[in-house]
């Protein structure tokens, strides 16, 4: 009986990493004095299919999107009263968590700065 157990168990548990082959992305929002930016908007665009997920940050400027497939990714965030921040051809790769901060600048909504990155990123997230 105990053997039915331990070879379900066994079973389950790889299906379950069978599943796993997205990646993350996440981050913290901020303005010019360091202090958190809570509910401001954050949408991430895979540049391949234009396919767009949205999310807002908490109270402590934090947001995460999991469970993202694999690709290269445009990142953008906007808030009333701060410039809007984007960053472009971000790299996610498989069980990959991908941390990219903002700091918003006050400013018209209109305006907006680009953060480019071409060296690659630090993964504080992984091991």
């Amino acid at each position: 009986m105990q053997t039915k157990w331990v070879v379900g168990a066994i079973v389950c548990f790889r299906l379950s990493l069978l599943g796993q082959t997205g990646g993350g992305i996440t981050g913290r929002v901020t303005d010019a004095s360091g202090s958190a930016i809570p509910n401001a908007a954050v949408t991430v665009t895979n540049t391949a299919t234009n396919a767009t997920r949205q999310a807002e940050s908490t109270t402590e400027g934090l947001y995460t999107f999991t469970a993202v497939p694999p690709g290269i990714y445009n990142l953008k965030i906007e808030h009333t009263g701060f410039k809007a921040a984007n960053a472009a051809s971000v790299e996610v790769q498989v069980q990959q968590t991908v941390r990219l901060d903002f700091n918003l600048q006050v400013g018209q909504v209109s305006e907006s700065v680009e953060v480019s990155a071409s060296a690659a990123l630090l993964q504080a997230e992984n091991a």
